[in-house]
């Protein structure tokens, strides 16, 4: 072997298997359906005292539940830790250790890049409704959950309501999409396209390849169609902060804030105006606008700064 391939082989290291990342996604979605199916029989017992097949028949007894500060909370928050089940059984017995696999270290951004890319979030996500809302209306799964959210908060439950939608998909979603999916396939496809072109443009497409392909299971397991296409784009800046960052917390930060100012602006929101794709108020979109700006040209210039580590080096 003379030097030249020797540097290479070192540099390329060998790939790692990638059909782990499906089979946890297979396993993730399985585990969240059978724990909402289990969370809305829990959720009827809890909040009705009882449990039968008239009820599971009669469309009011759903409405019942959503209505419920008991019912609703059990709803939403066991099918998230449900879902990332897999990833974290996956990651513990992987070979890299829990923490790498998942994201979870401290990265290569400063503290004010993160708050750059929390800031940024929600302009990203107030963009894409915008656009979306363009060329879709709104689904009937969206406006049910705008009458859900706008019950709850105006029955002095806002708070609760948006921390909870705030930080449970952030932590959780965070963990199974950028966390476990997208940094197993960056890794494993920037070392397979590594090996076969040079390896820094190698790393790099399959860095790309990774963050797309994260980025469509985490618009998918929205399952709405309309949700789909406007969280897309979300999935995508959120992969890339994690990217570049080399940690899932920015991106944690992120998905807190765009999901809580979607509740707090969705509750607020005149009556009249309850499309969720519409643009928000002046006051709410400006606040927006502003923040976002300043947090984009944050995150750009910290992924300027602060290069990103090839995953090999990191772990």
């Amino acid at each position: 072997m003379n030097p030249t391939e020797s540097e290479s082989s070192s540099i390329a290291p060998h790939p790692r298997r990638i059909w782990p990342v499906f089979l946890v996604i297979a396993a993730s979605l399985g585990t969240y359906m059978v724990a909402s199916a289990a969370a809305f029989l829990l959720a009827i017992f809890l909040v009705t005292g009882q449990l039968s097949l008239d009820q599971l028949r009669d469309p009011d007894t759903a409405i019942s539940v959503t209505e419920s500060r008991l019912g609703f909370p059990i709803v939403v928050v066991l099918p998230q830790f449900a879902l990332i089940a897999p990833c974290i059984i996956a990651a513990w017995l992987s070979p890299v250790g829990f923490a790498n696999r998942l994201g979870l270290r401290r990265g290569n951004w400063p503290y004010w890049a993160w708050v750059s890319a929390m800031l940024a979030t929600p302009l990203v996500g107030m963009t894409s409704g915008l656009v979306g809302g363009l060329f879709f209306e709104e689904s009937d799964h969206l406006k049910e959950l705008t009458r859900i959210f706008r019950q709850h908060g105006t029955d002095g439950f806002l708070i609760p309501l948006a921390l909870m939608i705030g930080a449970t998909p952030a932590i959780c979603e965070e963990l199974l999409f950028r966390g476990y999916v997208q940094t197993r396939l960056t890794d494993s496809l920037g070392r397979w396209f590594g090996r076969r072109i040079t390896f820094p443009v190698g790393r790099a497409i399959g860095a790309l390849l990774g963050l797309i392909i994260a980025s469509l299971v985490f618009a998918a397991f929205h399952m709405d169609p309309v949700h789909v296409v406007t969280v897309f784009p979300i999935g995508l800046f959120l992969g890339w902060v994690a990217y570049q960052s080399g940690s899932i917390y920015p991106a944690m930060l992120g998905h807190f804030a765009n999901n809580t100012l979607s509740v707090v602006i969705t509750v607020l929101a005149p009556e009249e105006m309850p499309d969720t794709l519409a643009l928000p108020s002046v006051m709410f979109a400006f606040a927006i606008f502003s923040a976002g700006m300043l947090g984009l040209a944050g995150s750009v210039l910290a992924s300027l700064l602060f290069s990103h580590r090839p995953d090999h080096e990191l772990i």
